[in-house]
């Protein structure tokens, strides 16, 4: 249970950083970034590769950075003729080029394979059970470091200039402002958090492929943001955690809330209204002087002619064996199925 939390709180921690990346860009800026994504496997594919090829893990990182800084501050030059939904269409085209990059240039990226065997940071020095915990530290020391920049950067002039640009682009560049430049400056620090979080998720995981560089990363992002507060670092790192627990802490809560019990006149009713509706599709089955026999049919027909009849015999039999969609819909699963209320009788010969 340890490693689970240590787990699942290093992954708040990285995605507390991919938020706090979107709030300079989003929340100070108003520049909408839905290729979070692509930009976060840029990070961790630089890592990664140099990695593997030697690098140690701070040069690794701090290219990471520096890569995805440059490739975010050319993203932005869109901003010239787009805005809004546009840009925001744009960054998702990159984020989509990213993974379709990273999925068939095998050469440089492994292709669906990915990265195997990324050596972790500082793994000679700590190793063994505690290095999980130690590199959970580690990383709220960079997320404390990059959130008290931001502050920093967000109560400095810059940020106030951000927050004009956001407001009205046009009134700021009357003022002396240069839009592009400031646009471009928030995006690449946006950009260089990214890669940081990109880079400690390979670290981390050890193995990186395309497929987890999906839109889910950056629904989880807007998601800390949105509930943080847009323009918020501090109520960011409150959403985060929030998301993070109500995505993985419902997986437990079947444990703890007990499913209710179907009340026996509610289910002799729903189950009567089952009949009805299925009755339109009851197999024929042998009658006195009909001449209709099932003994030649094929088995998946003799099958559901059978069914039909142990609905007929017990109200609860549907409910036991396949209840429909719409009665699903209708009724709901209300746990476990009421006794039969109605004696059996053998199948007509």
């Amino acid at each position: 249970m340890t490693g689970y939390l240590v787990s699942i709180l290093t992954f708040v921690v990285l995605s507390a950083l991919v938020g706090l990346a979107l709030n300079i860009q989003w929340g100070q800026a108003g520049m909408v970034n839905f290729g979070l994504a692509g930009f976060f496997g840029v990070g961790a594919y630089v890592a990664a590769i140099l990695s593997v090829r030697g690098a140690g893990p701070v040069s690794a990182t701090v290219a990471a950075i520096v890569v995805t800084a440059a490739v975010s501050a050319l993203v932005s030059l869109a901003s010239i003729k787009l805005r809004e939904d546009y840009l925001a269409i744009t960054t998702l085209a990159f984020a989509e080029a990213i993974r379709l990059v990273s999925l068939n240039e095998e050469w440089l990226t492994g292709g669906s394979n990915g990265i195997r065997d990324i050596p972790r940071p500082f793994v000679g020095l700590i190793g063994g059970a505690s290095y999980e915990a130690a590199y959970l530290g580690l990383c709220l020391v960079l997320l404390l470091v990059v959130y008290l920049l931001l502050e920093r950067i967000v109560r400095s002039p810059f940020g106030r200039a951000l927050r004009a640009v956001r407001e009205d682009d046009v009134v700021s560049a009357t003022l002396g402002k240069n839009v592009l430049v400031l646009r471009m400056k928030a995006f690449a620090i946006g950009g260089a958090v990214i890669g940081l979080a990109g880079a400690l998720h390979a670290y981390y995981l050890t193995y990186i492929d395309p497929g987890q560089f999906a839109s889910f990363v950056t629904v989880y992002a807007f998601m800390a943001v949105i509930a943080g507060g847009k323009g918020s670092n501090r109520g960011l790192l409150i959403g985060a955690c929030t998301v993070m627990v109500l995505l993985e802490g419902s997986r437990f809560l079947k444990d703890f809330i007990p499913l209710p019990h179907c009340p026996a006149s509610r289910c002799a009713a729903a189950h009567a209204h089952r009949h009805r509706f299925d009755s339109a599709f009851d197999l024929p089955t042998q009658r006195h002087g009909s001449g209709v026999s099932t003994e030649n049919w094929p088995p998946h027909l003799n099958d559901r002619n059978e069914d039909n009849l142990k609905r007929k015999t017990n109200p609860c039999h549907a409910f036991q064996s396949r209840p429909s969609k719409t009665y699903r819909k209708t009724f709901g699963h209300f746990g476990k199925p009421c006794a039969p209320t109605a004696p059996s009788r053998t199948r007509p010969g």
